[in-house]
């Protein structure tokens, strides 16, 4: 009989919300990066961003639950065949898709060499597919590691202590330079870095934390997103640009909200759905998440070539304005793309797309 796939619901939620978080980061990042940081639109926006980061570390740490399980088989065959075949797959077919579009379909000068050097590299968010497969061929020995509770307290100690307490060690200008030489030759962070978080995420699930615990990890949560945001607004507004010193997900700061979160969901999100169609509309959306990660950005590059970005949402009377003055090239633009697919397919002096067509933001990071 074929086994039936048993749901968890508070990881369920939490990968939902994850990925809206995760949404939230990407529209914010543009406008974080381009508008000056004295202004009302910048100030909000830095607030969302420090808000949602630690949704990358949370996406690990739902991971780790799941793989690095005893109780649950995860044999060689399955590894391969099923996990990172589908990271492989999903890389080559999205990276080959990304890079052309934005360089050759939807480009005022289509550039074959920058595709390829795009569907090498990779779209700007898919760096986590190449994270994932290297932490997927790190499993078997990860699940060794997770066997015994002692060992892995140790495995999360030096982790924590290494990695996390190395990168603030590395904010304080006399030593830094110093601190980031040492944690390279040690290659600390390619073997102790996002490992970590996928081994908190097993660790929390298995065994928790005491009350008093959660307790303080929320508090310092509340703390870390007041320090993440005032401190970020201090420094930007002091270099004229956004400064994202605090922003790494390798810090603390991130990885007590992280951890405030998902121990959230874990004591509260845990309650089944009140309805088969509920579990259902549940299990569905969690597993729309990894594809609605591939194409988000399609998208938010979409709306942003319409004029739609996070800076644009203001009042309601700007909200009409945009709706009035770009509804015309929300409908042009389907026509404009096909135009340009048929012009390339003839290869007979194709029509470049215009920015008015298409104009969409390269400087998107994470």
């Amino acid at each position: 009989m074929p086994k039936t796939e048993r749901r968890v619901p508070c990881y369920d939620r939490l990968r939902v919300f994850a990925t809206f978080c995760m949404i939230v980061l990407h529209v914010c990042a543009g406008p974080w990066q381009t508008l000056p940081p004295d202004t009302d639109a910048w100030q909000m926006i830095n607030f969302c961003d420090a808000l949602v980061r630690f949704c990358v570390p949370v996406f690990f740490m739902v991971s780790g639950v799941f793989l690095l399980s005893p109780a649950r088989e995860v044999p060689m065959r399955r590894l391969f065949g099923r996990y990172i075949l589908r990271m492989v797959l999903s890389y080559l077919v999205w990276s080959a898709a990304y890079s052309a579009a934005f360089n050759l379909l939807l480009t005022e000068s289509p550039d074959v060499s920058a595709f390829w050097r795009d569907f090498i590299l990779g779209h700007y968010h898919m760096w986590f597919i190449l994270t994932m497969i290297g932490l997927y061929l790190a499993v078997p020995i990860l699940r060794c590691v997770c066997r015994e509770k002692k060992t892995e307290q140790y495995f999360l100690l030096v982790s924590l202590i290494a990695v996390f307490g190395g990168n603030v060690l590395k904010l304080i200008p006399p030593i830094a330079d110093y601190v980031s030489a040492t944690m390279t030759k040690l290659h600390v962070e390619t073997f102790l870095g996002v490992t970590c978080l996928f081994v908190l995420g097993h660790y929390l699930a298995a065994y928790g934390l005491p009350r008093w615990a959660e307790h303080l990890i929320c508090l310092l949560a509340g703390f870390s997103l007041i320090f993440t945001t005032l401190e970020t607004a201090r420094l930007s507004m002091l270099d004229g640009a956004g400064n994202s010193r605090y922003f790494a997900y390798l810090l603390p700061n991130t990885l007590c909200v992280a951890t405030a979160v998902f121990l959230l969901f874990r004591r509260f999100g845990n309650t089944p759905p009140r309805s088969a169609g509920g579990a259902k509309l549940l299990m569905g959306a969690a597993k729309m998440t990894f594809g609605i990660y591939l194409v988000h950005d399609f998208f938010i590059r979409l709306l942003a070539g319409i004029g739609l970005t996070a800076d644009a949402c203001g009042p309601a009377d700007g909200a009409l304005r945009l709706g009035t003055e770009r509804g015309n090239r929300v409908v042009a633009w389907p026509h404009s793309v096909g135009q340009r697919l048929f012009d390339l397919a003839q290869m007979q002096n194709p029509r470049q797309i215009s920015a008015g067509d298409f104009g969409y933001m390269r400087s998107l990071s994470d």
